[in-house]
């Protein structure tokens, strides 16, 4: 590997570490979409934990990027461990698009910037998924969500609604699509605000949303009662190829 190619990985990991949960959650449904055969191998797991060990494991990688001999054994042992999971080497290749689909969706969102903040400064989520979306209160045991005004299209799957928090709300993110490419991005802060299906009209609804929360909020910009003040429609642009081995230890 050359010193620009090391820059260059180095400068994508920097935009994806501040949003590293949100980062993960992106790369864990792309692959499911990639190959759904690939859920059954985290049926009992943890997915939290799995996203934070993701991050963790793909962050020793990148800080030892000039040279990658000194992590080998660790890189060994983990694929080993790997094969009693039920990975098999024709994964490596849907792994590595999905990473190459994750790192394009965070690259060319226009306000990248914003997010990676919003990322840093936002310490928990609460995800409600499509099937789960109704009208009515939900909560994760600190936040309390009441989704009123939850809207279908004509198949009948939810494309819209509106929220109310009992805190404010950092970031919303807004999965749907067919295949779950689209994304929209509602930045806050906001403690209520309306959500929309990024495909919406294409009868495919929303996959899931998830409300960051517990950020410290800047003095200069109180909570927006009328609703999350930006809000980006984003689609990766994907590559194709993957990436070696290499990128395989998640």
């Amino acid at each position: 590997m050359t010193p620009a190619q090391q820059i260059l990985i180095r400068e994508s990991w920097a935009q994806v570490a501040p949003i590293a949960d949100t980062a993960a959650t992106i790369f864990y449904d792309r692959l499911f979409e990639l190959d759904p055969s690939l859920r059954k191998l985290f049926s009992r797991t943890d997915m939290a934990s799995q996203r934070r060990n993701l991050m963790q494991t793909l962050g020793v990688v990148v800080a030892s990027i000039d040279r990658l001999e000194s992590i080998v054994p660790a890189v060994e042992a983990l694929g080993r461990r790997h094969a009693g999971y039920g990975v098999k080497a024709a994964h490596f290749e849907t792994v590595g698009q999905a990473l190459l689909d994750t790192l394009d969706l965070i690259q060319t969102s226009p306000v990248a910037g914003r997010l990676r903040r919003l990322g840093r400064l936002a310490r928990r989520r609460m995800r409600i998924d499509g099937d789960a979306l109704r009208n009515g209160r939900h909560t994760d045991g600190r936040l309390t969500v009441d989704i009123s005004e939850l809207g279908a299209a004509a198949a009948g799957v939810p494309e819209s609604f509106s929220w109310q928090a009992d805190r404010p709300i950092a970031l919303v993110i807004v999965r749907s699509g067919i295949d779950g490419d689209d994304v929209n991005f509602l930045a806050g802060p906001a403690i209520a605000g309306q959500g929309r299906s990024a495909g919406a009209g294409d009868g495919s609804g929303i996959r899931y949303v998830a409300f960051c929360y517990d950020a410290e909020i800047e003095r200069a910009s109180a909570p927006d009662r009328s609703g999350l003040r930006t809000a980006v429609r984003v689609r990766p642009v994907l590559r194709s190829g993957a990436l070696n081995r290499g990128g395989s230890i998640a």
